[in-house]
């Protein structure tokens, strides 16, 4: 069992009193520095084709298909079939690798308690012998990496907690803008809704004051959209991140891999770019997207429920996944959302020049109409990437090199009881340089940590980003005492050596060391 704590105390465990929630966010996954890179002129679309029973349509050729990528039809250069194991033949029993995603910064209590009671269901008898399963969140307590240890599973389904995003009532604001209403009226989906928030925004702010100010609000209420937008977009932003992260974990993985996300939804509004990363990064790894609807039976579906579910539909259809919506049985949904399905298929087709822009996809059957193809949306043609590594790739090959740098001051203490090793990273931060941006000091930390066995291979890893946006106070108690970090491997006997590589984002200098450990 490996034990992973994705954010809040996380990696990164700061002992310095009076500091806020906001202003040291941290976000960490494991880590294989082993990832590729390539240029590819091919575009893979992962597709489902049902009856109206539901059941998966097998037996269809290339031929069957249409492809259009901005309306216009494109040649299906790539295809394959591909069958699951029949339940109860020997290759039904091959190990599945399963990652349950609890959203618990969306998700109220309740909704988050059925999730929690399918996930337990799950666990205690809906796994096959050989099945590994890894609980992540999206910004929170304890999790557990892919493991078969039910035991460990148990305790950290038990241990997730909701951690709700506030809205901007919480700030004191008037009106509440909530994601949907700050996307909606930042981007003009939605005049109704805008026009109550003016309405509130009236009563609010006018009682008492001069003839002009309900002239004011309109304007008022616009800037405060985009404002607010701002914050939710960076939010989701990171959110998508932590997904993109658990994918390319599960895609390291052996059998079949299926990503469940257990969530109310979250607004991803104009991050195509996000979207289509994990998109790309789940087709390339074979890693099937499911997604649950956290928020249960809803008998009066809203333009905005649709919105903040888009991307849990989305991603389903494009991996070969589902989404179910609507409905109190969690548990009956968690079991079909993480059964492989019976067939699906693969196509490619290689588009234009890339140009950095969204493409709209529509994929259909030629005839049988009855049938509904479940295929992705869209995809970001990312435009090459310059020649210069960026920060992540520059990160990868120092880690797997044997290069030793002392850029900026970290100091790695390792310990080890057992089979625990504790790896602790002390940062000086009167050696780091802080930006100023809005009212805050800011700087981005990434710490690698990875085990080598005595031959050099990487036996685990993991990566945390340290994002701080500080006050002043706060920032003369991290340079008095320093920024610490710390976390933790469970091994067998062995001599191995600790990998690790410290970045700061402001000056772009790193730190990298080798320290030798025995484990007992």
């Amino acid at each position: 069992m490996r034990s992973i704590v994705i954010a809040g105390t996380l990696l990164c465990s700061l002992r310095l009193a009076g500091v806020e929630p906001d202003e040291v966010r941290t976000h960490s996954a494991p880590y294989s520095p082993f990832r590729m890179s390539v240029q590819s002129n091919l575009v893979e679309v992962g597709v489902t084709v049902r009856d109206r029973r539901g059941e998966a349509v097998g037996d269809l050729l290339a031929a069957d298909f249409e492809v259009q990528d901005r309306h216009k039809p494109q040649t299906i250069t790539f295809f394959s079939m591909q069958k699951a194991a029949e339940p109860g033949s020997s290759r039904g029993l091959a190990a599945r690798s399963i990652a349950l995603f609890f959203d618990d910064t969306h998700a109220g209590t309740y909704d988050l308690q059925k999730a929690k009671a399918a996930a337990r269901e799950l666990i205690d008898g809906g796994l096959q012998p050989n099945d590994r399963v890894g609980i992540f969140t999206a910004s929170g307590g304890p999790t557990v990496d892919l493991t078969g240890d039910r035991t460990a599973l148990l305790k950290a389904v038990d241990s997730v907690r909701a951690h709700r995003i506030p809205g901007a009532a919480s700030l004191g604001v008037c009106p509440d803008f909530t994601p949907y209403a700050a996307f909606a009226v930042s981007h003009g989906t939605d005049e109704q809704l805008r026009q109550r928030l003016i309405t509130q925004a009236i009563a609010c702010n006018c009682q008492g004051a001069d003839d002009e100010c309900p002239m004011r609000q309109p304007a008022i209420v616009d800037a405060q959209a985009h404002q607010f937008w701002d914050v939710f977009k960076y939010q989701s932003s990171m959110y998508l991140s932590v997904i993109h992260l658990v994918v390319q974990r599960l895609a390291t993985a052996p059998g079949p891999r299926i990503l469940v996300m257990l969530s109310p939804g979250f607004l991803t509004g104009d991050l195509d770019a996000g979207k289509s990363a994990i998109l790309d990064a789940a087709l390339r790894g074979h890693v099937v997207i499911s997604a649950l609807n956290a928020a249960g039976l809803q008998t009066n579906v809203v333009r905005s429920a649709e919105v903040m579910t888009e991307f849990l539909s989305s991603a389903a259809k494009s991996t070969g996944g589902q989404f179910v919506d609507n409905t109190n049985d969690a548990s009956g949904g968690l079991g079909r959302l993480t059964a492989i399905p019976a067939v699906s298929y693969m196509l490619g087709f290689s588009p234009g020049a890339p140009d950095g822009e969204y493409h709209p996809l529509r994929v259909s059957l030629r005839q049988k109409p009855e049938y509904v193809v479940e295929a992705r949306t869209g995809y970001f043609a990312a435009q090459p990437v310059a020649a210069k590594p960026n920060a992540q790739e520059r990160i990868d090959r120092t880690v797997v090199s044997k290069e030793l740098l002392d850029e900026i001051p970290a100091r790695v203490a390792v310990m080890a009881s057992g089979g625990t090793v504790r790896v602790r990273v002390g940062v000086d931060a009167a050696k780091l340089r802080f930006v100023q941006r809005n009212g805050r000091w800011t700087q981005q930390l990434t710490l690698v940590t990875v085990m080598e066995d005595a031959q050099g291979s990487p036996v685990e890893g993991k990566q945390s980003i340290m994002d701080l946006a500080v006050t002043s106070q706060t920032l003369a108690g991290f340079r008095a005492k320093g920024l610490q970090a710390e976390t933790s491997f469970t091994l067998a006997k062995g001599t191995y050596r600790v990998r690790e590589v410290v970045r700061e984002a402001v000056d772009n200098r790193m730190s990298a060391s080798r320290t030798p450990v025995q484990v007992q």
